[in-house]
C-alpha cells in the first residue's frame, strides 16, 4: 500500500537562555546555607555540593534564566521552588511550542545571546539541524541525573518524557491503528496524520533519523514522503483536536504528559496506543550549548535542579503529569525495564556525525 502516513509530532522540546543582567552580580545566599537547604530536600551532599558551585558562578555572572518550551506553565510551581532555594537567581517562562522552541534558539544565538537547549534524546538536536543548523556548534554537558534515565528516581520523566506511540479515537477500529514504525514509515498503513510540526523538514526529519541510524527504517521507507498525507499543526491542541474531530485519522504523540494535559482539558475522546512493537525510544534527556558559551551554569543548575526528586515531586504537585480518571501518573507506563524492544538513540556526543551521515537520504523526501 501507498505510504501516506508521515507525521511526527515532537511536543516536549524545551530551550533555556541565560543572559547577564547587568555589571554587578546579584546578592546570593552563603555556600553552606544552599548545600543544607538542598539536603533537607532530599538531594544528597555530591549533588548539592555540585549544585552549590553553580550556583556561586550563576550568582557572580549575575544570571537570569529564561525558560522556553511547552513544559513551562506547569513547571511554575518548581521555577518557584528553585528561586527559594536559589536566593539571587530568577527565572523566567514561556510557554512555546516546540517548533517556536527551535525558532527561538536560532533567533537568539544569531542575535549573538547566550542559548542552552533542552532535548528529549536525540531528535529534536537532529531536528534543529535539518531546520535551521541551530545547534551547529554544540558542547554537551550532561547533567549527572540526566546521564542515564534509569536513575530517575520517581520514574516519571522517564515514562512522561520519552514514549512515541498514536494518538487515536477512542473508538478507532484495530486496523487503523499503526503497530510498528516500519508501518508508520513504509507504506503498510493508509490514512492521514496530524503532527506538531509546521516545518516538516525539522523535527519530522529529526525522527525519521533517529529511526534511520538505528535500523529501524530504510532508505526505501522515506522514498515516498513527499506523497504522503501529512498536516503540520502549530501546537499539540490543535492538532489533537484535528484527530478528535474525525479529520485526521490519528496523531504521533510525543510526551504522554502533553497529550493528557490537553485532553483532560479538552475532553477528547482519544486513547494512546503504547507501546510500539518494533522500537520503543528510552534515550535520555541532556543538555546542548553553543561552544564558548558564556554565563551557562544558571541554566546548567536549573536542570540539575529539575532533574533532582523534590524538583520532579514539585512538577508532579504542578501539573506536569496529570491524572486521568485518578490515575496516579507513575502508573501511566510500565516500568522501563518492562519496556519492549527500547530503541536508544546516538550518544550525544553522535548527534552531529549522525545527522550528516542521513542527511542525503533524507533531503528529497520532503518537497
Amino acid at each position: 500500500m501507498k505510504v501516506k502516513l508521515a507525521g511526527i509530532a515532537i511536543v516536549s522540546a524545551i530551550a533555556l537562555f541565560t543572559s547577564a543582567c547587568g555589571d554587578d552580580a546579584v546578592a546570593g545566599a552563603e555556600r553552606s546555607d544552599v548545600v543544607s537547604s538542598l539536603e533537607k530536600q532530599g538531594i544528597d551532599n555530591a549533588t548539592a555540593t555540585k549544585m552549590a558551585d553553580l550556583y556561586e558562578k550563576a550568582v557572580d555572572n549575575g544570571e537570569d534564566i529564561n525558560f522556553y518550551g511547552l513544559a513551562a506553565l506547569p513547571l511554575q510551581s518548581s521555577f518557584d521552588a528553585f528561586e527559594k532555594t536559589f536566593p539571587g537567581l530568577k527565572v523566567a517562562g514561556t510557554q512555546l511550542n516546540a517548533p517556536d522552541t527551535i525558532t527561538k534558539v536560532s533567533s537568539e544565538v544569531s542575535s549573538g545571546r547566550v542559548a542552552v537547549g533542552v532535548t528529549s534524546g536525540t531528535v529534536e538536536v537532529i531536528g534543529a539541524l535539518h531546520a535551521q543548523k541551530a545547534f551547529d556548534a554544540m558542547t554537551p554537558i550532561q547533567a549527572d541525573q540526566l546521564a542515564d534515565i534509569a536513575k530517575d528516581p520517581a520514574g516519571y520523566y522517564a515514562h512522561a518524557l520519552t514514549p512515541w506511540g498514536p494518538v487515536v479515537p477512542t473508538d478507532a477500529p484495530e486496523a487503523a491503528v499503526p503497530t510498528t514504525w516500519k508501518q508508520v514509515a513504509g507504506g503498510d498503513f493508509e490514512g492521514s496524520a496530524a503532527a506538531v510540526d509546521p516545518t516538516i523538514t525539522g523535527l519530522t526529519a529529526g525522527m525519521l533519523t533517529y529511526l534511520l541510524d538505528a535500523g529501524i527504517i530504510d532508505e526505501a521507507d522515506v522514498a515516498g514522503l513527499a506523497k504522503s498525507d501529512y498536516t503540520g499543526y502549530a501546537d499539540s491542541g490543535a492538532a489533537l483536536n484535528a484527530v478528535g474531530s474525525g479529520e485526521k485519522d490519528l496523531m504521533l504523540a510525543h510526551s504522554y504528559s502533553v497529550f493528557a494535559a490537553q485532553k483532560e482539558a479538552g475532553g477528547l475522546d482519544l486513547k494512546f496506543d503504547f507501546p510500539l512493537q518494533d522500537a520503543n525510544i528510552t534515550s535520555p534527556l541532556f543538555l546542548a550549548l553553543p561552544k564558548g558559551a558564556p554565563n551557562k551554569a544558571g541554566s546548567e543548575l536549573l536542570m540539575n535542579y529539575l532533574y533532582s526528586a523534590p524538583a520532579q515531586q514539585q512538577a508532579v504537585q504542578g501539573g506536569y503529569l496529570p491524572t486521568l480518571d485518578g490515575v496516579d501518573p507513575g502508573e501511566l507506563f510500565p516500568p522501563l525495564a518492562d519496556i519492549p524492544n527500547p530503541l536508544a538513540g546516538p550518544h550525544v556526543d553522535d548527534v552531529a556525525a549522525v545527522y550528516e551521515k542521513w542527511a542525503p537520504v533524507l533531503k528529497n523526501a520532503f518537497k
